[in-house]
């Protein structure tokens, strides 16, 4: 799919990761549109629902992105 390269960077300072190629901002776009699609479907009366989807998603994010990105000395 890609040429070798990461698709994410570890952030500098802090937690979490920041998209280094095409890959990583495609899925950071399709993520973005997955949860505010979530958001305007299930806002009015499944709140709770909502949360935990979104949660589990972003669980997913993280270690899409951690298996993706730079492996640096730690």
């Amino acid at each position: 799919m890609t040429d070798g390269r990461p698709w994410f960077r570890r952030k500098q300072f802090g937690v979490g990761f920041t998209p280094a190629g095409w890959p990583g901002w495609l899925i950071t776009i399709a993520y973005v549109g997955i949860v505010i699609a979530l958001d305007a479907a299930l806002r009015a009366h499944h709140r709770v629902v909502e949360i935990a989807m979104i949660v589990v998603l972003t669980i997913g994010l993280f270690i899409i992105a951690a298996q993706h990105s730079e492996r640096g000395a730690d």
